[in-house]
């Protein structure tokens, strides 16, 4: 089953069995997916509004 295709539940557990830190490589997948996931949540314009974010003119964020 790929994991798009499966429940929250169980990607959970799958998510939860990479972090364990006795196997490196599966750590560090599990950090990056959830790192990439992290920065597509964090520019959702709904959730920087609900965080107070703005972004003014030449790049400076208040």
């Amino acid at each position: 089953m790929r994991f798009s295709q499966a429940s929250p539940a169980v990607r959970r557990e799958v998510l939860t069995a990479w972090r364990t830190p006795t196997v490196l490589v599966r750590r560090v997948a599990a950090d990056a997916l959830m790192m990439v996931m992290g920065m597509a949540y964090f520019r959702h314009p709904e959730v920087q509004a609900a965080m107070g974010y703005r972004a003014a003119c030449g790049g400076v964020h208040v």
